[in-house]
């Protein structure tokens, strides 16, 4: 159930900081990582680099987030 509002959330954002994304779905952020990874490593999202942002908002540091993007691919 987490991982489907997980990837619903991003797939509608497309792009959200780790802390984003754990206020949008109500989940800890530790929780998350790993799911985030396992959709790492299947193609669906990436982590973005630390000098990225997840918005054109300056309000956080550059790279203290962390930031994922959807990729698009379905999950299998």
């Amino acid at each position: 159930m987490l991982l489907s509002r997980l990837t619903d959330y991003l797939a509608h954002r497309g792009r959200a900081s780790l802390r984003e994304i754990a206020l949008g779905v109500e989940a800890d952020p530790g929780a998350l990582r790993g799911m985030l990874s396992l959709l790492e490593r299947k193609g669906c999202v990436r982590r973005l680099g630390a000098d990225q942002r997840c918005s054109e908002c300056t309000r956080c540091p550059a790279g203290t987030t962390e930031v994922y993007e959807w990729c698009g691919s379905a999950l299998q």
